[in-house]
């Protein structure tokens, strides 16, 4: 099934039916359950929930339909987390197999680009059949779009159509729309969905709050550990974060 947004599109703020439910969803309370310190430190409040409801709203549906979901860099891995299990939730709902969650590690600049380009292009052939055909590629921020570009020319060359979902973009992008027109020249491009347009990148869940960051000149495909950070896994934040995702993810199911 194609997507209905072969351009940039959130969930739209007159649409009575989603205004009603982000109503019903209380955000305000939801923020206030959120207990680990990968949402507090970072302040995970009430608009940054919105955003998110937003995105899966515009989502909503064809969200069963991916095959999989990749994760774009470190910033991304909790959100996409919630994507991706919001989405298993509706798919084991229809009686669907759960789908596999990737996280990758992107490129904006050219040399990192000449770097990752063929570790990217070995493990998505490695793992073409989980993969499948049709991949929602998940972000945090687009700014330039030129990593989400970088990862979309990938996808391309190893034949997985894809859709984008950001968190946020910035209102410079939007206008620009690099994608606009490419629905015709390239068939692997399905559309972008995002939660809102910012100006600032909301760093909500960066390196501290993943314990992992991109090393530019590194070619594995993969976000890595800081080699100097000396972080250690706590277990009782672990088990908080968890239980805080759930809370986003059973509140947000019910926009779908």
């Amino acid at each position: 099934m194609p997507e209905k947004f072969p351009f940039p599109t959130t969930a739209n703020g007159r649409d009575l039916r989603f205004k009603e439910s982000l109503k019903a969803l209380d955000l305000k309370q939801l923020a206030t359950k959120l207990e680990s310190q990968v949402f507090q430190k970072n302040s995970y409040k009430e608009t940054d929930l919105e955003s998110l409801a937003r995105l899966v709203y515009a989502l909503r549906e064809n969200i069963t339909t991916y095959d999989s979901v990749i994760s774009d860099e470190s910033s991304a891995r909790l959100p996409s987390l919630i994507l991706w299990k919001i989405i298993n939730k509706k798919r084991k709902a229809e009686g669907k197999k759960a789908i596999r969650l990737y996280f990758l590690s992107g490129a904006r600049f050219r040399e990192s680009r000449e770097v990752k380009t063929k570790p990217l292009l070995d493990f998505l052939k490695a793992h073409k059949k989980e993969i499948g055909t049709h991949t929602l590629l998940s972000t945090e921020y687009i700014s330039s779009g030129r990593t989400v570009q970088f990862f979309g020319d990938i996808l391309k060359r190893s034949n997985v159509a894809y859709t984008v979902a950001s968190v946020s973009v910035s209102p410079m992008f939007l206008p620009l729309s690099f994608y606009k027109g490419k629905t015709s020249e390239n068939n692997f491009f399905k559309g972008i969905a995002y939660g809102k347009s910012s100006s600032k990148d909301p760093k909500v869940t960066g390196s501290n709050a993943n314990g992992v960051i991109k090393f530019p000149r590194d070619p594995s495909p993969h976000p890595r550990l800081p080699y100097s950070t000396g972080w250690v896994e706590d277990r009782e934040q672990v088990v908080l974060a968890r239980k805080d995702i759930r809370h986003i993810v059973d509140a947000l199911y019910k926009l779908l």
